[in-house]
């Protein structure tokens, strides 16, 4: 328990923001209206974008247009809950890519105003094996009623 407590020390400040800058996946953190207040490396590699374009603007930024409104009204729940379900979702990178992100998030207070740190990890990939598996899945259900249909009319050509 020693360690964890030196770690969080004034001292040890800069070497927690080192671990969490080149910690994987990617974190960011918003105030309680939405604006980015911090991100590491993991999350502008994830999204496309340098650190001046996102810093104190909301966080909506990468979120297509159909749900910016919606996930606005998902993050003032959160602040105001303190609670919010792991989830995938759509977002944008800068060029406009559309990407799905598994995104979890931690309430957090800093300087005695509500915060969210959210983890974002990319599944797009993840959801291109699904799409596929769902096709095949269509696939093999159209090929077994073809079969019950020669199976069953002895006259089908």
């Amino acid at each position: 328990m020693r360690s964890i407590v030196s770690l969080t020390n004034k001292d040890n400040g800069q070497l927690i923001l080192r671990i969490i800058d080149d910690f994987p996946i990617g974190i960011c953190v918003t105030d309680h209206t939405g604006k980015f207040i911090m991100f590491n490396k993991a999350y502008l590699k994830l999204n496309g974008y340098k650190q001046e374009d996102l810093l104190g603007k909301n966080f909506t930024i990468v979120v297509p247009e159909p749900y910016k409104e919606k996930l606005q009204k998902l993050h003032d729940d959160f602040i105001e809950n303190e609670f919010e379900l792991l989830d995938i979702w759509d977002v944008q990178k800068a060029d406009g890519t559309p990407i799905h992100v598994l995104a979890n998030a931690s309430w957090v207070e800093i300087a005695d105003q509500p915060t969210k740190v959210t983890f974002v990890v990319n599944v797009s990939d993840l959801k291109k094996v699904e799409q596929q598996l769902q096709n095949t899945v269509l696939e093999l259900q159209t090929d077994i009623k073809q079969q019950e249909k020669i199976f069953l009319n002895p006259f089908f050509p």
